[in-house]
């Protein structure tokens, strides 16, 4: 079975509408990660993930419902939506003990964030194909692909199951 491990940011687009400009064109996030999403919710492939995916996606759903900013992106209800779903998703969680060696090899010869590194750390050790949203500001998408063969954008790749 096809195995994945998306990325806090396409799990983002998926529950919440995300949208993005590339090239002068709106691109529409979350069209894009539902395939990806029903995927994994129909069994259709195995995903895993860092523990850190959780704290990661509560607090992307606590900034959007925030007020403390300006005004909110979604209602609270809609994030209390989002989360009650995205908690009952078939994920497997590897704990961080598997992934920490591999993750401060990416973060200090790689120049992975340490958020980043647990999420290539996990595709890895998975033999997972690792899902991100799009070309980051951070330069994960470039420095993933630098040393793992098996990292697809939503911006660039249509997943299909």
């Amino acid at each position: 079975m096809r195995r994945v491990v998306p990325d806090n940011s396409v799990l983002v687009a998926a529950f919440y509408r995300e949208e993005l400009e590339r090239d002068g064109k709106r691109v529409n996030l979350t069209a894009r990660a539902q395939p990806l999403l029903t995927a994994i919710l129909e069994g259709h492939v195995r995903a895993f993930a860092p523990y850190a995916l959780l704290g990661e996606f509560l607090k992307v759903s606590r900034d959007k419902s925030s007020t403390r900013q300006g005004p909110s992106v979604i209602t609270l209800e809609d994030a209390d939506a989002g989360v009650r779903d995205f908690l009952t998703l078939p994920i497997i969680f590897v704990p961080e003990t598997e992934l920490a060696e591999r993750a401060w090899e990416l973060t200090r010869h790689h120049g992975l964030s340490p958020t980043d590194a647990w999420f290539l750390a996990c595709a890895e050790q998975q033999q997972a194909d690792l899902w991100l949203s799009h070309w980051q500001k951070d330069g994960f998408a470039q420095a993933a692909q630098a040393v793992y063969e098996r990292v697809f954008l939503l911006t660039d790749d249509a997943f299909r199951d």
